[in-house]
């Protein structure tokens, strides 16, 4: 059910009439781009245009839309020969450094691999630029002291991508070349081996043989988490191996939408996401509408800003003021907490919003306190209440499982877990 209210939010964003709300389709991935390479005919390099933003000192990428071929896409293992396609970190695409070189290697592999037979003159100039870097280890160097960004260079590895000279768009983005691409994203899913897929009930779809990694989650492992995953053959049917089924069968495109939409949902900017004790939390609705964000603020900062707004909408869908489908908009919540290399899925729910919005508003009602100013809000915040009962003020200190607990009693309309209580007196 889960990974199937994934998939199905995906396809709706992608359906979405909104070009900002789209999300990439099946073989693509937003990813942040620091730097665009503009490259002449010939290969040399005739800039370098930082597309990013600078925030209080601190240098973010711009989110592009680029391809995907693989996990590496997040880079998962970065293991020196899991280069991206046209795009990736400056290791890979200038080296430089001692051991480099099998960086820089695997990026031209991938061009092979991936545009074999691609005459586009773009794709030529790449490979130009990369053997140009290999044959003259200095080059490199004078480059970044050229544009005045090795200093940049030097604390982090900025995400680079390439643009003709003369060119608006990109050269992933550019018709041949994506033609080119695509075509060679559908041989391989036709080489590979078929199955069934649990989440679409197909029969016979290209197998995801591992799945791209999820990132967001607060304490997990920065290079990203699995989702479903297997690291033992005890885990693995008899009879699976016998038949040479896959261990979860789930097709690569399935498997795409989902870990693209619960990514996307994941992303630092993401209104989707709050942290709620040790458990990061998306919530999301089974179709657009203004009143998800509201519901999601109120287990912010601020719930006071948000809740006559909520309190408003609910009267009205059960007065039959703003129509029959108010009622029944659905909500989703999944709340995922670190578990070594893997998640742990703390809690699932999904109710209407007829059912959830008595409940959220009854706990809240709950909690209104009398204020001693101004400045105090009428109701505290749920992280506020949770720093509270935590040894030393501090989130990190809030007891494991507590405040997934507490929130799924919430969402259910039921009694407060007893561990709280407990937490409360102990404090």
């Amino acid at each position: 059910m889960i990974l199937q209210a994934l998939v199905d939010y995906y396809d709706r964003r992608c359906a979405s009439r909104e070009l900002a709300r789209r999300l990439a389709g099946y073989g693509w991935i937003r990813r942040p781009v620091d730097y665009v390479l503009v490259l002449s005919s010939d290969g040399r390099c005739s800039g370098i245009e930082f597309i990013g933003t600078l925030e209080k000192g601190v240098r973010r990428g711009q989110p592009r839309i680029v391809p995907a071929i693989g996990k590496q896409a997040l880079k998962h293992t970065n293991s020196g020969t899991d280069a991206n396609l046209m795009w990736d970190g400056a290791r890979f695409v200038l080296g430089g450094a001692d051991g480099e070189v099998t960086r820089q290697q695997s990026f031209v592999a991938a061009l092979d691999q991936w545009l074999h037979g691609c005459d586009d003159i773009a794709i030529c100039a790449m490979k130009s630029f990369v053997h140009s870097l290999q044959t003259e280890p200095r080059a490199v160097q004078r480059l970044l002291d050229r544009y005045d960004i090795a200093d940049d260079f030097s604390v982090r590895d900025p995400v680079l991508v390439f643009r003709m000279e003369g060119d608006v768009e990109l050269v992933h983005e550019r018709e041949a070349v994506r033609a080119t691409y695509e075509k060679a994203l559908n041989t391989f899913d036709q080489e590979g081996p078929s199955g069934p897929c649990l989440i679409t009930g197909e029969v016979a779809v290209p197998m995801a043989l591992n799945e791209t990694v999820i990132k967001g989650i607060r304490k997990a492992q920065t290079a990203g988490a699995n989702l479903v995953s297997f690291n033992a053959d005890s885990f693995v049917s008899y009879a699976a191996v016998r038949l040479g089924a896959s261990k979860a069968p789930i097709g690569r495109r399935a498997s795409f939408a989902y870990t693209t939409a619960l990514n996307e949902m994941l992303d630092f900017e993401s209104s989707n996401k709050v942290q709620i004790g040790d458990a990061t939390t998306v919530i999301w609705t089974d179709r657009d509408d203004s009143i998800e964000s509201e519901v999601i603020a109120l287990f912010g900062d601020d719930p006071d800003s948000h809740i006559d707004a909520v309190r408003d909408r609910l009267a009205g869908a059960q007065a039959g003021r703003l129509g029959a489908s108010d009622r029944s908009l659905r909500f989703f919540v999944l709340g995922l907490a670190p578990n070594a290399a893997r998640l742990a899925v703390r809690f699932w729910f999904h109710e209407t919003f007829e059912r959830l919005g008595p409940r959220i508003l009854q706990h809240f009602d709950d909690l209104r306190i009398v204020r001693q100013s101004a400045r105090d809000s009428v109701t505290p915040p749920m992280c506020w209440l949770l720093c509270s009962i935590a040894p030393q003020g501090k989130d990190e200190n809030v007891p494991p499982r507590l405040a997934g607990e507490w929130l799924r009693s919430i969402l259910d309309g039921t009694p407060y877990p007893p561990a709280l209580l407990n937490a409360a007196v102990n404090r």
